[in-house]
């Protein structure tokens, strides 16, 4: 399978997860596909995927829903301004993959040094 294939279906997968579960399911999703494609995904390109997908969630929303009413009360609620928020989404997307999948190749890299493969 090709990596833009693979990183599309990354960005619908998290995009489906983060929309039926909730965020907690980003970091488990980027360290399960890390785990079914070690060579091809990286932490990185997991990162953008994910962000990819929130940011898809937010153009559904912004063209279904009134994203800017949403994004200005918390904006109020944090003292920033709904762009800052809006911004923010696909930014925290991304640290939440990034950090699972982080964590996901540790776990494997140590398991294989323990059993004497690396």
């Amino acid at each position: 399978m090709r990596a833009s294939v693979r990183f599309v279906l990354a960005a619908a997968l998290f995009a489906l997860g983060s929309w039926l579960a909730p965020w907690p399911v980003v970091p488990v999703l980027a360290a399960l596909l890390v785990l079914v494609w070690p060579r091809s995904l990286t932490p990185g390109l997991l990162a953008l995927a994910a962000a990819a997908g929130w940011g898809a969630i937010l153009g559904w929303t912004a063209l279904h829903a009134p994203l800017g009413v949403l994004a200005g009360e918390l904006g109020g609620m944090f003292h920033a301004p709904a762009a800052v928020v809006i911004a923010l989404t696909p930014a925290a997307a991304a640290a939440l993959a990034w950090a699972g999948a982080e964590i996901a190749r540790f776990v494997q890299v140590r398991g294989s040094v323990e059993r004497g493969g690396a």
